[in-house]
């Protein structure tokens, strides 16, 4: 039988319930607490240096706002139903629907169930339930906080709304490239060998993944007039193809 907890997706995209999704905004407002007061202080008097572009009230709004009043509660409801796995989806929707109640946090946070659930915790007091996850001795329990943290902060940063902006990024002083130049002088296409059979290749050196790293590093060597071998598996994508976006969906 399926747990009530876990919700039949329909076209918007949407995988949880009310109480799973009050649950999932308390732990995206613990990553993304609003900030005030002498801490928000400290941050805006920036002693690090740099140059932002907003005021220091405007900084301030922001530093003051939570993680869900950001718009972050669908975007990260969103990649739960799109991205994860079935086996993924279904543990993460069971675990928020577990922090939304008095006994179901007591179960995963390992506490008496007279203690209230996760999601009516204070600020400090969800703060201090994560960072219980994040230590536990526990594999599953490390692995439930790791696996929230990379999909609310990886989202965070990365999702942008119907005008192509994040409401992070101009507070951290973030500024998107633009639109990538095509590599017109070049045939990227002509570069590229299928090898169906056995074959014999003589080149200076040879890449494997033309990832980050992999890519940058035959770029050096081609430029300095080395001869380069890169072997991928994946499909080839041309520069006119990439948006310079990292979203997660």
């Amino acid at each position: 039988a399926l747990s009530p907890y876990l919700w039949i997706m329909a076209d918007d995209n949407k995988c949880l319930g009310e109480g799973s999704r009050r649950a999932l905004a308390a732990v995206i407002d613990t990553f993304f607490a609003s900030i005030t007061g002498d801490e928000a202080d400290a941050i805006l008097e920036n002693p690090h240096g740099g140059s932002r572009e907003t005021s220091r009230e405007e900084q301030a709004t922001f530093l003051a706002t939570t993680g869900s009043s950001a718009g972050m509660v669908p975007r990260v409801e969103e990649a739960i139903a799109t991205v994860l796995t079935l086996q993924e989806r279904t543990e993460v929707v069971l675990l928020l629907g577990a922090l939304n109640t008095r006994f179901g946090s007591s179960a995963v946070l390992c506490c008496l169930p007279t203690r209230p659930a996760f999601a009516d915790l204070s600020a400090a007091e969800r703060e201090a339930a994560l960072l219980f996850l994040s230590t536990s001795p526990l594999g599953v329990h490390r692995k439930a906080f790791n696996g929230l943290k990379r999909l609310i902060m990886g989202l965070a940063m990365s999702f942008v709304d119907d005008d192509g902006k994040n409401p992070f990024w101009r507070h951290i002083g973030y500024s998107t490239p633009t639109s990538p130049k095509p590599w017109k002088e070049h045939d990227l296409k002509s570069h590229l060998l299928t090898i169906d059979k056995d074959t014999e290749l003589e080149v200076d050196a040879v890449i494997v993944g033309s990832g980050a790293g992999g890519g940058v590093t035959a770029a050096v060597l081609a430029a300095q007039g080395y001869s380069v071998l890169v072997l991928e598996k994946g499909q080839l994508v041309a520069p006119e193809e990439v948006d310079s976006l990292e979203q997660v969906v």
